[in-house]
């Protein structure tokens, strides 16, 4: 009767986790860009933890637009501030390195916790 462990499933095993490891780090760090919408009077707050958190975490941003609406995005009928960054690749080939991906990663993470610290709602959706 053949054994469970095999010495052949370990490494199959291994190389299968390897796999999906990768395939998740490809789908999830692949973002190199991020939009937030806040209302007017939250701006200057939003754009100071965007600001703090990409300096203390080393990355480049660039800002692609800057968007006013009035609307009612969810939080009643007023001004709200739409704004896009893309990220700057570090790599000298226009790539992103996987330790700034990982950066980037935490930053999305990150800035949304400490809008919610702040009281300030992101009404963009989540990409």
């Amino acid at each position: 009767m053949p054994s469970i462990h095999s010495s052949s499933t370990p490494s199959s095993l291994q190389g299968a986790h390897q796999a999906l490891h990768v395939r998740t780090l490809d789908n999830v760090l692949h973002k190199t860009g991020m939009r937030f919408t806040i209302q007017l009077h939250d701006y200057q707050g939003a754009q100071k933890i965007f600001d703090e958190l990409a300096r203390s975490k080393d990355i480049g941003v660039k800002q692609q637009s800057d968007v006013y609406d009035l609307n009612d995005f969810g939080g009643g009928f007023g001004m709200y501030n739409t704004l896009h960054f893309s990220f700057k690749p570090d790599a000298r080939d226009g790539t992103f390195s996987l330790a700034l991906q990982m950066r980037i990663s935490d930053f999305h993470r990150e800035f949304q916790q400490k809008l919610d610290e702040a009281g300030i709602r992101n009404y963009a959706p989540s990409e």
